[in-house]
């Protein structure tokens, strides 16, 4: 049987428009029915207008299924459950990433209650001894599987535990990460050394100049990824990191540096986002090969895309002119400076004015 005639983008009939293919998804997953009404009397015109109607009818009965969650339900229906009243961040995205890839293919099939402290143990096993990329083949770092355990899959069990489908949440136990970042010893040395390197390497590739002066000037990667031409503003000399894409939930306004800007300027308007994936057309996922190139060439060891940060961090620190409370404010933070108990709220634009005043000052 052929459905070649496309009615929408759901639905397909047959040439003699008296059978229709609804295909479409709900939750991720792929639903499909066919509709025979060869033995209506119906015209042409009501048979479309028929099966329209079918395919919304099954949409919601499919989607209101999927609600009624119990003891029967599997990890990744809760989980589907989960994500769906999430906010939908960046960051819900990039967390159900990580279960698709990690803890569906092992855990997801078996009933929610049916799971113990033992089966959980066996899973952050595996995690230890494979991964899913090549860099991570002889085992996950203990950082992803913090991740994995601490900020996916305990959340979904505790949702499960909420909606009273299981009375207590395995025990689960997570091997601490060392967050402390490398100690830079010479912040301005490693600074200057890291900004030449930019400049030298990237003088005919404005693409690859814009995005790490961009993070030197302390964005963070997903914060520099996620940016569109949109949230620039050259003729005020001022971009946003919307609120999906940082970490404390609310807009942000920061100064572009003019040495950014004249970067922008040279390749702009190529995509939605300002530094478009030349293989996927999308949002730009990886740049190891370059930040390799950068650490050969800065001659800094401990260099990642995370540690220009704590360079521009602890060169700030060492500046009298430089506030705990622009330091916080131009690196993205709401919360300024342990050693003061009184809330103030950061202005980020006036903040990334002033380091970019010390940085003029320590590069020209």
């Amino acid at each position: 049987m052929d459905f070649t005639i496309t009615i929408e983008q759901n639905i397909k009939a047959t040439s003699d428009y008296m059978k229709f293919r609804l295909d479409f998804r709900v939750h991720k997953k792929r639903c499909q029915h066919t509709l025979d009404f060869s033995h209506k009397s119906w015209d042409k015109r009501t048979r479309i207008a028929k099966a329209k109607q079918f395919l919304i009818e099954l949409k919601e009965k499919k989607e209101n299924s999927s609600i009624h969650i119990g003891e029967r339900s599997t990890l990744n229906q809760i989980a589907d459950m989960y994500f769906l009243q999430r906010p939908q961040s960046e960051w819900t995205k990039k967390m159900q990433l990580i279960y698709n890839a990690h803890i569906s293919p092992t855990l997801g099939e078996k009933k929610i209650i049916a799971i113990k402290r033992v089966d959980i143990d066996q899973f952050k096993a595996t995690l230890q001894t494979s991964g899913k990329s090549l860099q991570n083949k002889n085992g996950c770092s203990p950082r992803t599987i913090q991740v994995i355990l601490k900020n996916i899959l305990k959340p979904v069990m505790e949702y499960a535990l909420d909606n009273d489908i299981i009375e207590k949440v395995p025990k689960i136990e997570i091997s601490p990460v060392n967050n402390k970042p490398k100690p830079i010893n010479n912040p301005e040395k490693d600074f200057i050394a890291l900004f030449q390197a930019i400049i030298e390497l990237y003088q005919d590739n404005p693409f690859y100049k814009g995005l790490f002066l961009f993070c030197l000037y302390g964005r963070r990667w997903g914060e520099v990824r996620s940016l569109k031409w949109t949230d620039i503003d050259l003729s005020r000399n001022l971009y946003t990191i919307q609120r999906e894409s940082n970490k404390v939930g609310r807009e942000q306004i920061y100064v572009l540096p003019t040495i950014i800007k004249e970067a922008l300027e040279e390749f702009k308007n190529v995509g939605d986002y300002v530094f478009t994936s030349p293989i996927s057309g999308g949002m730009m996922k990886d740049v190891r090969a370059q930040v390799e190139k950068l650490k050969e060439k800065s001659g800094i060891k401990y260099l990642t895309l995370h540690t220009t940060r704590h360079i521009l961090a602890s060169l700030l620190a060492t500046r009298p002119d430089i506030s705990p409370t622009i330091m916080a404010a131009s690196l993205g933070h709401l919360n300024i400076a342990t050693a003061t108990k009184h809330y103030i709220t950061p202005n980020h634009t006036t903040a990334t004015q002033a380091v970019i005043n010390v940085i003029d000052e320590i590069t020209r």
